[in-house]
Protein backbone atom coordinates (compact mmCIF):
# COMPACT_ATOMS: atom_id res chain seq x y z
CA UNK A 1 0.00 0.00 0.00
CA UNK A 2 1.38 3.64 -1.16
CA UNK A 3 1.91 5.92 1.87
CA UNK A 4 0.74 8.43 -0.25
CA UNK A 5 -2.21 7.40 -2.33
CA UNK A 6 -2.97 9.13 -5.28
CA UNK A 7 -4.98 12.25 -4.89
CA UNK A 8 -4.29 12.82 -1.60
CA UNK A 9 -1.42 15.32 -0.01
CA UNK A 10 -0.06 14.78 3.93
CA UNK A 11 0.34 17.08 6.21
CA UNK A 12 3.92 18.67 5.78
CA UNK A 13 5.06 18.15 8.98
CA UNK A 14 3.55 16.62 12.29
CA UNK A 15 1.11 18.97 13.86
CA UNK A 16 0.73 21.50 11.32
CA UNK A 17 -2.75 21.39 10.52
CA UNK A 18 -3.10 21.63 6.37
CA UNK A 19 -5.24 24.28 5.05
CA UNK A 20 -8.68 23.80 4.75
CA UNK A 21 -10.40 23.92 1.04
CA UNK A 22 -11.89 27.02 -0.14
CA UNK A 23 -15.63 25.79 -0.49
CA UNK A 24 -18.16 27.68 -0.53
CA UNK A 25 -21.15 27.62 1.35
CA UNK A 26 -23.50 26.68 -1.08
CA UNK A 27 -20.49 23.69 -1.93
CA UNK A 28 -20.91 22.53 1.70
CA UNK A 29 -24.47 22.91 1.83
CA UNK A 30 -25.27 21.06 -1.57
CA UNK A 31 -22.52 18.05 -0.23
CA UNK A 32 -24.04 17.96 3.30
CA UNK A 33 -27.77 17.73 2.42
CA UNK A 34 -27.35 15.32 -0.83
CA UNK A 35 -25.00 13.02 2.01
CA UNK A 36 -28.27 13.58 4.60
CA UNK A 37 -30.85 12.57 1.95
CA UNK A 38 -29.16 9.71 0.66
CA UNK A 39 -28.30 8.76 4.30
CA UNK A 40 -31.63 8.71 4.94
CA UNK A 41 -32.88 6.37 1.53
CA UNK A 42 -30.47 3.91 2.97
CA UNK A 43 -32.15 3.78 6.20
CA UNK A 44 -35.67 3.43 5.04
CA UNK A 45 -35.02 0.81 2.42
CA UNK A 46 -32.87 -0.88 4.86
CA UNK A 47 -35.59 -1.16 7.42
CA UNK A 48 -38.35 -1.41 4.73
CA UNK A 49 -36.39 -4.93 3.27
CA UNK A 50 -35.57 -6.24 6.64
CA UNK A 51 -39.25 -6.02 7.88
CA UNK A 52 -41.03 -9.11 8.13
CA UNK A 53 -42.88 -10.80 6.33
CA UNK A 54 -39.68 -10.72 4.20
CA UNK A 55 -39.81 -9.99 0.00
CA UNK A 56 -37.23 -10.32 -2.32
CA UNK A 57 -38.62 -6.72 -4.47
CA UNK A 58 -37.52 -5.00 -1.18
CA UNK A 59 -33.95 -6.23 -1.41
CA UNK A 60 -33.91 -4.84 -4.83
CA UNK A 61 -35.07 -1.49 -4.18
CA UNK A 62 -32.58 -1.55 -0.90
CA UNK A 63 -29.78 -2.60 -3.62
CA UNK A 64 -30.85 -0.28 -6.01
CA UNK A 65 -30.81 2.23 -3.39
CA UNK A 66 -27.28 1.28 -1.90
CA UNK A 67 -25.86 1.50 -5.89
CA UNK A 68 -27.71 5.12 -6.75
CA UNK A 69 -25.98 6.38 -3.48
CA UNK A 70 -22.89 4.96 -3.94
CA UNK A 71 -22.45 6.69 -7.62
CA UNK A 72 -23.42 9.72 -5.33
CA UNK A 73 -20.78 9.42 -2.91
CA UNK A 74 -18.14 8.62 -5.75
CA UNK A 75 -19.04 11.91 -7.79
CA UNK A 76 -18.58 13.77 -4.44
CA UNK A 77 -15.37 12.38 -3.82
CA UNK A 78 -14.37 12.90 -7.43
CA UNK A 79 -15.26 16.65 -6.60
CA UNK A 80 -14.02 17.41 -3.66
CA UNK A 81 -12.41 14.54 -1.66
CA UNK A 82 -13.49 12.44 1.03
CA UNK A 83 -15.93 14.78 3.55
CA UNK A 84 -14.18 15.22 6.49
CA UNK A 85 -15.47 16.99 9.30
CA UNK A 86 -13.67 19.92 9.29
CA UNK A 87 -15.10 20.48 5.78
CA UNK A 88 -18.21 19.40 5.77
CA UNK A 89 -19.20 19.17 9.47
CA UNK A 90 -19.53 15.57 11.44
CA UNK A 91 -22.85 14.69 10.21
CA UNK A 92 -22.12 14.52 6.74
CA UNK A 93 -18.81 13.07 7.36
CA UNK A 94 -20.94 10.17 9.33
CA UNK A 95 -23.33 9.73 6.80
CA UNK A 96 -20.32 9.30 4.43
CA UNK A 97 -19.11 6.65 6.23
CA UNK A 98 -22.70 4.84 6.25
CA UNK A 99 -23.12 5.18 2.58
CA UNK A 100 -19.61 3.71 1.64
CA UNK A 101 -20.11 0.70 4.40
CA UNK A 102 -22.66 -0.28 1.79
CA UNK A 103 -20.26 -0.12 -1.32
CA UNK A 104 -19.79 -3.98 -2.93
CA UNK A 105 -16.86 -1.87 -4.59
CA UNK A 106 -13.38 -2.89 -3.29
CA UNK A 107 -11.06 -0.81 -5.18
CA UNK A 108 -13.81 2.46 -4.42
CA UNK A 109 -13.57 1.30 -0.96
CA UNK A 110 -9.93 1.50 -0.83
CA UNK A 111 -9.54 4.51 -2.03
CA UNK A 112 -11.84 6.06 0.77
CA UNK A 113 -9.75 3.88 2.96
CA UNK A 114 -6.71 5.56 2.18
CA UNK A 115 -8.58 8.93 2.31
CA UNK A 116 -9.94 8.60 5.29
CA UNK A 117 -6.89 7.35 6.77
CA UNK A 118 -5.06 10.64 5.24
CA UNK A 119 -7.83 12.70 7.35
CA UNK A 120 -7.61 10.90 10.17
CA UNK A 121 -3.05 11.77 10.20
CA UNK A 122 -4.64 15.26 9.51
CA UNK A 123 -7.29 15.15 12.27
CA UNK A 124 -9.64 16.25 9.98
CA UNK A 125 -11.85 12.64 11.09
CA UNK A 126 -12.03 10.28 13.87
CA UNK A 127 -10.72 6.97 13.93
CA UNK A 128 -14.20 5.34 14.24
CA UNK A 129 -14.70 6.15 10.87
CA UNK A 130 -11.51 4.30 9.83
CA UNK A 131 -12.26 1.77 11.47
CA UNK A 132 -15.39 0.59 9.73
CA UNK A 133 -14.46 1.49 6.62
CA UNK A 134 -10.79 -0.51 6.85
CA UNK A 135 -12.78 -3.08 8.01
CA UNK A 136 -15.10 -3.52 5.15
CA UNK A 137 -12.78 -3.38 2.76
CA UNK A 138 -10.98 -5.94 4.14
CA UNK A 139 -13.85 -8.24 4.64
CA UNK A 140 -14.86 -7.25 0.76
CA UNK A 141 -11.67 -8.33 -0.23
CA UNK A 142 -11.59 -11.38 1.80
CA UNK A 143 -9.10 -10.20 4.13
CA UNK A 144 -9.51 -10.68 8.07
CA UNK A 145 -10.68 -7.24 9.54
CA UNK A 146 -8.90 -5.48 12.61
CA UNK A 147 -11.21 -3.59 14.58
CA UNK A 148 -14.41 -6.95 14.11
CA UNK A 149 -16.86 -4.15 12.97
CA UNK A 150 -18.32 -5.95 10.28
CA UNK A 151 -21.02 -8.77 11.24
CA UNK A 152 -21.70 -12.22 9.08
CA UNK A 153 -25.62 -11.41 9.32
CA UNK A 154 -25.89 -15.24 9.03
CA UNK A 155 -24.37 -15.95 11.67
CA UNK A 156 -24.68 -12.40 14.09
CA UNK A 157 -20.53 -13.10 14.40
CA UNK A 158 -18.10 -10.99 13.56
CA UNK A 159 -16.42 -11.85 9.98
CA UNK A 160 -12.41 -13.02 11.19
CA UNK A 161 -10.27 -10.76 12.37
CA UNK A 162 -6.83 -10.43 12.30
CA UNK A 163 -5.47 -10.53 15.92
CA UNK A 164 -8.61 -11.45 18.08
CA UNK A 165 -6.43 -11.18 21.13
CA UNK A 166 -5.48 -7.91 20.15
CA UNK A 167 -9.23 -6.72 18.86
CA UNK A 168 -10.78 -5.15 21.78
CA UNK A 169 -7.62 -3.61 22.64
CA UNK A 170 -7.90 -1.72 18.90
CA UNK A 171 -11.62 -1.13 19.57
CA UNK A 172 -10.98 0.34 22.84
CA UNK A 173 -8.06 2.79 21.11
CA UNK A 174 -10.39 3.61 18.07
CA UNK A 175 -13.19 5.24 20.93
CA UNK A 176 -15.58 1.61 20.09
CA UNK A 177 -16.92 -0.57 22.72
CA UNK A 178 -15.75 -3.73 23.53
CA UNK A 179 -17.35 -6.60 21.71
CA UNK A 180 -20.04 -8.70 23.90
CA UNK A 181 -18.88 -11.70 25.52
CA UNK A 182 -19.27 -14.19 24.86
CA UNK A 183 -19.97 -13.49 21.30
CA UNK A 184 -23.20 -15.20 20.98
CA UNK A 185 -24.75 -11.95 22.18
CA UNK A 186 -24.14 -10.19 18.81
CA UNK A 187 -27.37 -12.10 18.12
CA UNK A 188 -29.29 -9.49 19.58
CA UNK A 189 -28.03 -7.18 16.34
CA UNK A 190 -29.73 -6.35 13.40
CA UNK A 191 -28.31 -6.64 9.90
CA UNK A 192 -28.59 -2.79 9.74
CA UNK A 193 -27.20 -1.61 13.64
CA UNK A 194 -23.36 -3.36 12.74
CA UNK A 195 -22.22 -0.58 10.66
CA UNK A 196 -22.83 2.39 12.85
CA UNK A 197 -23.69 1.98 16.35
CA UNK A 198 -23.87 4.77 18.67
CA UNK A 199 -20.52 5.21 19.47
CA UNK A 200 -18.88 6.05 16.10
CA UNK A 201 -19.71 9.48 16.16
CA UNK A 202 -19.26 10.19 19.87
CA UNK A 203 -15.69 9.07 20.16
CA UNK A 204 -13.16 11.23 20.81
CA UNK A 205 -10.30 9.13 21.04
CA UNK A 206 -7.82 8.70 17.70
CA UNK A 207 -4.83 6.35 17.30
CA UNK A 208 -1.13 7.92 17.68
CA UNK A 209 -0.14 8.02 13.99
CA UNK A 210 2.48 5.31 14.63
CA UNK A 211 -0.08 3.20 16.03
CA UNK A 212 -2.63 4.17 12.98
CA UNK A 213 0.34 2.98 10.38
CA UNK A 214 0.93 -0.30 11.86
CA UNK A 215 -2.71 -1.26 11.86
CA UNK A 216 -3.39 0.01 8.06
CA UNK A 217 -0.13 -1.68 6.90
CA UNK A 218 -2.19 -5.13 6.71
CA UNK A 219 -5.39 -3.38 5.43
Amino acid sequence: MSDQPPGTRRPQSRGVEPPMPRWTARDRYRVTSRLERMARAEQHAAAFALALPAASNRRRHLDTVRALNENGLRAIVDTHGWPDMRAFGMAAATNAVKILCSSRDPDFLRTCRDLVRDAVLAGTCQLPHYAFVADRHAVLAGQPQTYATQINPATRRPYPVRDPEATNDLRAAAGLPPLPSPPTALSALSASSRLVPAGLVVAPAVLPPALLRKAAAGC
